[in-house]
């Protein structure tokens, strides 16, 4: 690895954590605290997601130099978010941390408009990750369905997590989140998962498609402005298979992202995905963002690598909100 990287991509799992999934039948965590358990007692979310976010303090408190956080967030409860974000703010988070869905509710849902209010007025960064796909719950059943018909072939990480950041996305711009909110950085996963592709669709869509009962007016959404936000407020990060292993493949992902929808290199942040990629795989994935970037920015890649791997996230984090600039 020829650069010095800040992984703003990484996950962490406090022996606590990793207990209370077990008791709740989760052998496989994914890195999410709150999200991950079915609904237990209603204080326990706010619980664990507070000893968390307490833990990820301390690491930081300890090598503040070395670590940061993205404060998790014990959602859909909007009270008990509020109090956590006041909570995890004055203990020196970063930001703050997302799954594209709660119990099938996406981000853009109004029942969240209380929470992405108090983090524009805190013109807050926040970070989006993937999580499977579900229909919210409907009598008389008490829990969400999960909406994954190819999960006994394939995990969901492979393919619904990406199509899941897409629909997360879209529901962001077509409910009129990111314009309601416009001091709120958003970060997306994986150069966006499944979404590059289908911003034009969506944008285009949204023109024709009438308004909902109970919206005031249409999601039509300015393309121009579209461009704009994607290029002023989100960021991408490089985590997963942004390149091919063949060096003779000319697509990539990160060339969908920057060429298909015209995303400059100054939003791509470095990740990991640490410890669910393992380190062998972490390393391998590095080597060949390095090779990757070298051949598509060509005499311009070395600067390239620095910007991506580093530089970018130095401007972000040292330009929102206090005491920023730790890496992740």
């Amino acid at each position: 690895m020829p650069h010095a990287r800040i992984d703003v991509h990484a996950h962490f799992l406090p022996p606590f954590y990793r207990d209370a999934l077990q008791s709740h039948g989760h052998a496989h965590p994914d890195g999410m605290p709150a999200h991950l358990l079915p609904p237990p007692p209603p204080s326990s979310p706010a619980n664990l997601t507070r000893r968390c976010n307490a833990h990820a303090a301390s690491l930081k408190q300890a090598h503040p130099d070395k670590i940061g956080f993205w404060a998790s967030l014990p959602l859909p409860s909007v009270s008990d978010t509020l109090a956590e974000i006041e909570t995890a703010a004055a203990s020196g988070a970063s930001g703050f941390g997302f799954m594209t869905n709660y119990q099938g509710r996406y981000l853009g849902d109004p029942a969240f408009d209380a929470v992405f209010a108090e983090l524009n007025r805190r013109k807050a960064i926040i970070f989006i990750h993937p999580t499977t796909p579900c229909c919210p719950a409907s009598s008389p059943s008490p829990a969400p369905i999960e909406a994954t018909p190819l999960a006994p072939l394939y995990p969901n990480p492979l393919l619904e997590f990406f199509f899941d950041t897409a629909r997360c996305v879209a529901n962001l711009f077509l409910s009129g989140t990111v314009a309601r909110y416009p001091d709120l950085t958003f970060i997306i996963p994986h150069c966006g998962g499944a979404f590059p592709p289908l911003l034009n669709r969506f944008v285009g869509f949204s023109g024709v498609v009438p308004a909902r009962a109970g919206q005031k007016e249409s999601a039509a959404l300015d393309p121009d402005w579209v461009q704009r936000v994607l290029n002023e407020r989100f960021y991408f990060d490089t985590a997963g298979f942004v390149f091919s292993n063949g060096e003779g493949v000319q697509s990539n992902q990160l060339e969908g992202l920057l060429g298909g929808c015209g995303i400059g290199k100054e939003r791509l942040l470095y990740g990991s995905d640490y410890p669910f990629t393992p380190a062998s795989s972490v390393e391998r994935m590095a080597g060949q963002l390095d090779g990757g970037l070298i051949r598509m920015f060509g005499g311009e890649g070395v600067a390239a690598s620095e910007e991506i791997l580093r530089s970018n996230a130095e401007r972000l984090l040292g330009s929102v909100g206090p005491e920023r600039g730790e890496k992740l």
